[in-house]
C-alpha cells in the first residue's frame, strides 16, 4: 500500500509541476524512477508510470544521465528475481506508449536508446536462463528500434545540421544502440562527427576529462566500433583520406612528444585506448594503394603503445598489419617509399624507448613484406636491406636481435630468384648459419630457434644447390665436424637434430651413411638424449616416406629397440 501511495505521487509530480527544479531534485525524481519502473506489479499502474515518466521534461538533466537511467530501469527489469510483470509485457507497453507519439524529443530518444542498449544483454540472459517466456521481447525491442528511434533519429540529424553539438550528442546517443547492418542516411556526418570526438580524446592528453564528450570516453569501444563501420558506408574518398592524414599528424605529433621522455610506462588506460582507437579506425579503411602509406605511418607512429601492450592475443592488430602489408608487398615502390620515410623519422639511440619501438616496427613490417615482395636486384638488399638489419642479428636486446632473425630469413626465402640476387643469398648463407650455431653456444639463441632456422631455411639450401653443386654437401659436413668437436652434451643433442633436418636435402647415395653416421653420434650421448634423438630419426623416416630410410630403421634401430 505504501508502495502504491508512493508511486502515485511520484507519478503526480511527473505530470505536475511539482518536481523540484534543480539538478538534486531531478536527480531524486529519476532516482526514483530507476527503482519503481522495474518492480511494479500492477499492469494499469506500471503504464501510467511509463507515460508520466516518457512525457516528463527534466530541466537540469542531461540525455545522458535519462539515457543511464532508462539503461538501468531495463538492466533492473532483466536481473530481478521478486514477483513482477513479464518482461514481455514490460516491453509491450513501452511499445504502446511509443505508438500513441506523434513525435519524439531528445530525451525521449535518450530514454529509447537506453532502453535497446540492453537487448543483447536480454539475449544473453534469454539463452542461459530463458527468462522471457515469450520468446519475442528482443525482437520487441529491435522493433522499437527501427520503427521508432530510427526514423526520428535521422529526422534529427538532418534538422540539426547547423547544430555542431546537437549533431555530437545524436551521433554519440546512436553508438549505443549501433548495429552494422543498421541504414543511416546521415553516415558521411556521423563518421565526421565521431572522428572528431575521438580524436579530441587523443588530444586532450593524458587527463580527466570532464567536458561535453564526456560520457562518450565513457564508452569509447561503442564509439570506436560505429564510427569504424562508418567508413566502410562513407563513399566521399576525399573525406576519409583528409581524416586518416589527420590521424596521421596526431600520432606523428604524440610520438614526437613523447619521444622526449624515452622511458616511460604506456599501459596506462589513456595510451591504451589510444592504440584500440587508432586499430579500430584503420581497420575500417579498405588497405588500398592510396591509404596503405598513411595507415602504415600511423601504426608506425602508435608502435610505442604497441611494444609495452603486447600483441599476444590483439587478433584486431594482427588482422590489420597482415591485410595492409598483403596489399604493400604487391608494390615495390609503396614498399620503399615507406620503408624510406620511416627510416627518416628514426634515430637509431635504442636506450630511447620510442625510437627502439618503431625500428621493432619497421622490422616487423620488412618481415611481413619481404615474403613475397619483389626484390629488383641485389643492389638493394646490399643498401637498404643489409645494413638495417645485420647489426641486430648480434643485438644484446632480446627483441631486436629476433626479429633481425625473422627479417633475415625471409631475405632467404624471398622468392626473387634473379642471378646476382640469388648470389647474394649464396654469398651469406654459410656464414649466417655459422653464426646461428655461435650464437646458440653462448645463449644468445635458444636450442628450439635453431632448429626452427634450419626447418624453415631449408627448401631455400636445396634451390640454391641448383646453383652451387657443393652448398647440400659443405652445410652437413660442417655440421657434422662442429658435433664431432662439441663437448657440450646439450649443444652436441641441439647440433644432431640440426643434421637430421638436413637429411631431407641429402641424394638418396649418401643417405644410408649419414643415418648410420647419425646413430653413431647418438651412441656418444646420455640415455634421455639418445632416446630424444632417436625419436627424431624417427619423425624424419616417417615424415620422408623415403623407402631407403624406412629400410635403414628397421635394419639398423628396430632390432636395438628393446635395448633402447
Amino acid at each position: 500500500m505504501i508502495e502504491t501511495e508512493s508511486i502515485n505521487h511520484l507519478i503526480t509530480a511527473l505530470n505536475g509541476s511539482s518536481v523540484i527544479s534543480s539538478t538534486v531534485g531531478e536527480s531524486q525524481v529519476l532516482n526514483n524512477i530507476v527503482y519503481y519502473l522495474p518492480r511494479i506489479r500492477d499492469y494499469q499502474l506500471l503504464a501510467q508510470l511509463i507515460h508520466a515518466s516518457f512525457h516528463w521534461k527534466p530541466q537540469k538533466l542531461t540525455i545522458w544521465q535519462v539515457f543511464e537511467a532508462s539503461s538501468a530501469v531495463m538492466k533492473w527489469k532483466l536481473e530481478i528475481s521478486e514477483p513482477r510483470l513479464s518482461i514481455h509485457k514490460f516491453v509491450s507497453l513501452w511499445k504502446q506508449e511509443l505508438e500513441s507519439c506523434s513525435a519524439l524529443n531528445i530525451f525521449q530518444l535518450a530514454t529509447l536508446a537506453g532502453l535497446i542498449s540492453c537487448r543483447q544483454q536480454l539475449e544473453v540472459l534469454q539463452e542461459q536462463l530463458f527468462i522471457d517466456d515469450s520468446g519475442t521481447a528482443s525482437e520487441e525491442l529491435k522493433d522499437i528500434k527501427f520503427r521508432h528511434f530510427m526514423p526520428y533519429w535521422n529526422q534529427y540529424m538532418n534538422i540539426s545540421k547547423g547544430d555542431h553539438r546537437l549533431i555530437d550528442d545524436l551521433c554519440i546517443l546512436y553508438s549505443m544502440v549501433h548495429m552494422q547492418s543498421d541504414y543511416v542516411a546521415s553516415n558521411e556526418l556521423l563518421f565526421q562527427s565521431l572522428f572528431n570526438i575521438l580524436m579530441t580524446y587523443i588530444n586532450n592528453g593524458d587527463t580527466e576529462y570532464h567536458g561535453p564528450n564526456a560520457f562518450a570516453y565513457k564508452h569509447l569501444n561503442l564509439i570506436c566500433q560505429t564510427c569504424e563501420h562508418s567508413i566502410s558506408n562513407t563513399h566521399n574518398r576525399r573525406l576519409l583520406r583528409s581524416k586518416l592524414e589527420e590521424l596521421c599528424r596526431i600520432m606523428g605529433a604524440l610520438s614526437d612528444k613523447e619521444t622526449l621522455t624515452g622511458r616511460k610506462k604506456y599501459t596506462d588506460k589513456y595510451y591504451i585506448n589510444i592504440l584500440f582507437i587508432v586499430v579500430i579506425l584503420l581497420s575500417g579503411y579498405k588497405p588500398s594503394a592510396e591509404v596503405v602509406h598513411e595507415i602504415t605511418m600511423t601504426l608506425f607512429y602508435t608502435s610505442f603503445i604497441l611494444q609495452d601492450f603486447g600483441l599476444d592475443g590483439f587478433t584486431k592488430y594482427q588482422e590489420l598489419i597482415y591485410s595492409v602489408c598483403g596489399r604493400i608487398c604487391q608494390d615495390f615502390d609503396i614498399f620503399d617509399q615507406i620503408l624510406k620515410e620511416m627510416i627518416s623519422k628514426m634515430q637509431f639511440n635504442m636506450d630511447n624507448k620510442i625510437y627502439h619501438s618503431k625500428l621493432m616496427f619497421i622490422l616487423e613490417y620488412l618481415q611481413l613484406n619481404l615474403a613475397e615482395l619483389k626484390i629488383p636486384d641485389a643492389c638493394y638488399l646490399e643498401e637498404r636491406i643489409e645494413p638495417l638489419v645485420r647489426p641486430y642479428l648480434d643485438s644484446s636486446d632480446v627483441k631486436l636481435r629476433e626479429s633481425a632473425h625473422l627479417v633475415w630469413l625471409e631475405v632467404f626465402n624471398n622468392e626473387t630468384w634473379k642471378a646476382d640476387v640469388t648470389n647474394f643469398k649464396l654469398k651469406r648463407l654459410r656464414l649466417y648459419l655459422h653464426d646461428c650455431f655461435r650464437q646458440c653456444s653462448a645463449s644468445l639463441m635458444t636450442e628450439k630457434q635453431l632448429i626452427v632456422i634450419w626447418k624453415s631455411i631449408l627448401p631455400t639450401i636445396r634451390y640454391l644447390s641448383n646453383y652451387d653443386n657443393d652448398l647440400i654437401r659443405d652445410l652437413i659436413h660442417s655440421t657434422y665436424i662442429r658435433i664431432i668437436n662439441t663437448e657440450n652434451l646439450q649443444m652436441k643433442s641441439t647440433s644432431i637434430q640440426c643434421l637430421i633436418e638436413q637429411f631431407h636435402n641429402v641424394p638418396d647415395e649418401y643417405l644410408w651413411d649419414w643415418l648410420d653416421a647419425c646413430n653413431e653420434l647418438a651412441r656418444t650421448l646420455p640415455p634421455l638424449m639418445k632416446e630424444h634423438i632417436i625419436t627424431k630419426l624417427w619423425e624424419y623416416i616417417s615424415h620422408s616416406h623415403n623407402e631407403l630410410a624406412i629400410r635403414w630403421w628397421y635394419d639398423r634401430i628396430v632390432p636395438n629397440l628393446s635395448r633402447i
